[in-house]
């Protein structure tokens, strides 16, 4: 098994655990382009090798990112 199929195991291993805390759970794709937040924080960790504990507080790229979007989104 490839190092990718490795990690990806672990991140499902950990949601299924999640899961079980709750009397229904639904996990649904979304492409990159529907969740930029997700993606950012999920190539933001890769590129600097580290993770985040979201109980800790939101990280500040993505309060930044999530500044941006909202401010694209607003209509003229």
């Amino acid at each position: 098994m490839d190092n990718d199929k490795l990690e990806i195991h672990a991140y499902i291993k950990d949601y299924q655990g999640l899961s079980k805390s709750f009397q229904i759970c639904y996990f649904k794709y979304r492409g990159r382009s529907k969740n930029g937040i997700a993606h950012l924080h999920a190539t933001e960790g890769l590129r600097q090798k580290e993770q985040w504990n979201m109980s800790r507080g939101v990280p500040i790229f993505a309060k930044e990112e999530v500044k941006r979007e909202r401010l694209h989104s607003l209509p003229i």
